[in-house]
């Protein structure tokens, strides 16, 4: 008898067949899939990573471009250590700054060129380098151009704090419209005035201006980082004139600058004086008229420079200055230029009158005449960081100038109308007078110090060829 030999299974092995086909399957379309995205992951934090080194490169860049300003300015102070570690190659000063290390392996350097060092105006240029350890090194390429920095770029500033009160007002004016100094200077009038005043402290104080009720016409600056720098009153306005009136006091937006900083020169006077003793008038002499009460300093189309102990015009005297006068007043006097009664210093017309000195200066009566242009009469101080001083302008009169006294106590009382530029220590303006800011003085003067005029980022080839060989190194 035969055996029944049982018919294989035929529904089982192909069910396994097909779980093992779909799984097969769907690891090809995931190594498909994962793959590709595993490898934009890769790309998109490779992206990132030098995206991130990029902007490390623009701030290394950026720091070869302040060693490069550092150096300019400390040659124009007359440091000879200025260059120091650079090399000169005619009208160009190079340097390479090394030794800087990021995360991951990469390392920077950057490149500075400082063109044309030595001249006016030299530029600045910097190429910074990161070598990554996989990929090509990211290099950034930026130049500032220089311009010199004026000392009266705000009407009034202070390194503490201005104070004004009552009915005064602050704007401006341009000296110099056409900017010809051929042409006759414009002295302060109301048909000429501007709404371009400006007073400014780097004091972080709040509030480190108080205005009261007056009325500035134009801005503010204050070192503190938020508006509690600035203190109104009612009735007080800072901006232009015929603002609508909108509650208790007016701030124009924009006219207040918060987080204001400011650098402050150090003021050297002149050599080559003639020496001579305290000056006085009236003063009795030994011959008729016996008591001289009128005199002249200088010669028209001449240079005098005087070193004296004091000066002091009372009375009815006056002095007149010619020619361009410079005198330089010891701290030998706790006052040194004293002007009272009636008494009167007037300039000639064209004369220049310079005064240096770390002494007092009060000027009331008839004060100083400056028929010029405010830079004609000119007050330097020679404290340099050592406080103390006062610069007081008392009675009704006026005082065309300009004053450099970082650490001078400056007061305008009364009715008193200045027309110029101060830098001082702190200002306190009362009474009903009026500060007129001449905007001619915004470029005014330097220690020779250099600011920035332009930023570009070289981002072409164009762009860099000029500088490409001197760079190279």
């Amino acid at each position: 008898m035969r055996a029944t030999v049982p018919a294989p299974s035929v529904g089982a092995r192909p069910d396994r067949g097909s779980v093992l086909l779909t799984a097969l399957i769907f690891v090809a379309i995931l190594g498909m899939v994962l793959v590709p995205l595993l490898n934009l992951s890769r790309t998109t934090m490779q992206i990132s990573n030098r995206a991130v080194y990029r902007a490390a490169a623009h701030d290394l860049a950026e720091a070869g471009l302040e060693e490069g300003l550092w150096s300019l300015n400390k040659a124009n102070s007359g440091s000879g250590t200025a260059w120091s570690g650079w090399t000169i190659s005619g009208s160009n000063a190079t340097r390479k700054f090394t030794g800087f290390t990021y995360a991951n392996g990469v390392t920077g350097e950057v490149n500075v060129l400082a063109e044309n060092y030595a001249g006016s105006p030299p530029a600045i240029i910097a190429r910074s380098k990161l070598i990554l350890p996989n990929g090509p090194p990211i290099e950034r390429w930026l130049r500032i151009g220089t311009a010199t920095r004026g000392l009266f770029a705000f009407g009034l500033l202070a390194r503490d704090s201005i104070t004004m009160s009552g009915g005064g007002w602050v704007d401006s004016w341009k000296s110099d419209p056409d900017n010809n100094p051929a042409t006759p200077p414009v002295a302060w009038s109301s048909s000429v005035a501007l709404d371009n005043g400006a007073l400014a402290t780097v004091s972080t104080a709040t509030p480190s201006i108080s205005i009261g009720s007056a009325d500035v016409y134009g801005k503010v600056a204050v070192g503190a980082s938020s508006n509690a720098g600035l203190a109104i009153s009612w009735g007080g306005q800072v901006g232009p004139r015929g603002m609508a009136i909108s509650g208790s006091y007016n701030l124009a937006p924009g006219a207040l600058t918060p987080s204001f900083t400011a650098s402050f020169e150090t003021v050297t006077a002149p050599t080559g004086a003639t020496t001579t003793s305290a000056y006085t008038l009236p003063r009795s002499v030994s011959g008729p008229p016996y008591y001289l009460a009128a005199e002249t300093i200088g010669t028209a189309g001449a240079s005098t420079i005087l070193q004296l102990d004091q000066v002091r015009v009372g009375g009815a005297a006056v002095l007149t200055i010619q020619g361009d006068v410079t005198m330089i007043l010891p701290p030998s006097v706790i006052s040194t230029l004293i002007v009272e009664g009636s008494g009167r210093i007037q300039l000639a017309s064209g004369a220049t009158l310079k005064i240096y000195t770390p002494g007092n200066i009060t000027i009331s009566g008839a004060g100083i005449t400056n028929p010029s242009a405010p830079e004609s009469m000119q007050i330097w101080s020679t404290r340099n960081g050592s406080l103390g001083q006062t610069i007081s302008l008392q009675g009704s009169g006026a005082l065309n100038a300009i004053i450099y006294a970082p650490d001078a106590r400056l007061t305008l009382p009364g009715s008193t109308d200045f027309s110029g530029a101060a830098v001082v220590y702190t200002a306190q303006l009362t009474g009903s007078g009026a500060y007129h800011f001449d905007e001619n003085l915004k470029n005014f003067g330097s220690g020779g110090s250099l600011t920035i005029s332009d930023y570009t980022e070289l981002d072409t080839t164009a762009k860099r060829a000029s500088y490409a060989a001197a760079l190279n190194f």
